[in-house]
């Protein structure tokens, strides 16, 4: 008989019906790389056929941050798809830090796997934003030019491949949300079920520094999330340099959609990076109290002992004094000055690259349009 291992989580394969994160979020005969990029690139190729029928292909390329929009969505949906399959391996590691036993674990895993709850909200966040966005399409958003410009006689069937475009999307960006935010509170009970402070050992540097692979998931997680921005400020980039630079501001005045949209987009970004770390953050605030607590009463026993001062116990004393201040200067949140550096350049990331594609863009439009 083999001896029982601890179990997977499937965030990409569901135990109910699902079709896209099935089909993209998985190897097959195409790697889930391949198809997360290609599938929105399809979709915008799409859009090149219908506006050829249409006589609007001009308008339709003209319009590059639709295109950048396309390509990123497709991009992020990869890089998430990516940090969720990280998840075990970062478990792997906290299971063999904290010797989590292997019939509990399973039994919580389970539980996720088959959860009841999981069917109902996938398709809350998936049909919900594949109805809302189509609807914000059509009577909100301000749309792209190929429908706002076409002739009325053309302009309902660029409409209707615009709404088709953004049903699909609403359904994939509401399929990762889904997978962020239950995925975020999957690791959020773990850290609280599984991460004891009475089991974490602050004097081994070696336990200490594998709890960082908790702040090397959030930051993957964050880094996923960012690369959307990049559409945003193409697009900000954009009417600044066509509109001038009070246009941005009286689009958001007059669309306070977009600021809500935006304000909703960094609110998410803040859970899915802080949710997954803060149990463990008490976690090792609890840790660390204890361990000083110990390294106290340690101290008080060797002093209270202590009739004639002797070598030996002043040199007992000395490393108990330095381990002290070792486990005092012991960070409480699982990162490292490493990560904090690389959330900085995360945040750095959107706007060098959007800067760049705004750049390129136009330099390219001046040289063949």
């Amino acid at each position: 008989m083999e001896p029982e291992k601890y179990k997977l989580l499937y965030p990409t394969n569901p135990s109910f019906p699902e079709v896209l994160l099935k089909t993209l979020g998985n190897n097959g005969r195409l790697s889930y790389k391949i198809k997360s990029i290609s599938f929105l690139f399809i979709l915008y190729s799409m859009g090149l056929f219908v506006t050829v029928t249409t006589n609007t292909l001009d308008l339709y390329i003209k319009d590059y941050p639709f295109f950048v929009q396309t390509i990123i969505c497709g991009i992020t949906f990869y890089a998430i798809i990516d940090c969720l399959k990280e998840i075990n391996s970062t478990f792997s590691q906290l299971n063999h830090i904290m010797g989590t036993r292997k019939k509990e674990f399973n039994y919580f895993i389970d539980k996720v796997n088959s959860s009841s709850n999981a069917v109902y909200f996938y398709y809350l966040y998936t049909l919900g934003l594949g109805i809302i966005f189509p609807l914000l399409g059509y009577f909100i958003f301000i749309g792209p030019d190929y429908v706002n410009m076409a002739s009325q006689n053309i302009k309902y069937i660029n409409r209707i491949y615009y709404l088709t475009y953004l049903a699909i999307m609403g359904y994939g960006i509401g399929c990762v949300l889904n997978r962020l935010i239950y995925y975020s509170s999957v690791i959020h009970k773990y850290c609280k079920k599984f991460l004891l402070p009475e089991k974490l050992n602050m004097l081994n540097p070696i336990e200490m520094d594998k709890l960082k692979s908790l702040g090397v998931l959030a930051f993957k997680f964050t880094f996923a999330c960012t690369i959307p921005t990049i559409v945003i400020l193409t697009n900000i980039f954009r009417v600044y340099t066509e509109r001038g630079p009070t246009a941005t501001r009286e689009i958001l005045y007059n669309y306070p959609i977009y600021a809500i949209l935006i304000v909703t987009y960094v609110v998410i970004l803040v859970l899915v990076f802080f949710l997954p770390i803060r149990m463990s953050h008490d976690t090792l605030i609890k840790a660390k109290k204890r361990g000083l607590e110990h390294i106290n009463d340690m101290f008080k026993q060797i002093t209270q002992k202590m009739k004639t001062i002797n070598p030996e116990e002043l040199q007992t004393l000395n490393n108990i004094i330095i381990t002290h201040k070792r486990v005092s200067q012991t960070p409480t949140w699982p990162l490292n000055l490493g990560l904090f550096v690389k959330l900085l350049t995360t945040v750095l990331f959107p706007l060098i690259g959007g800067t760049i594609l705004q750049l390129s863009f136009e330099y390219l439009f001046t040289l063949f349009i």
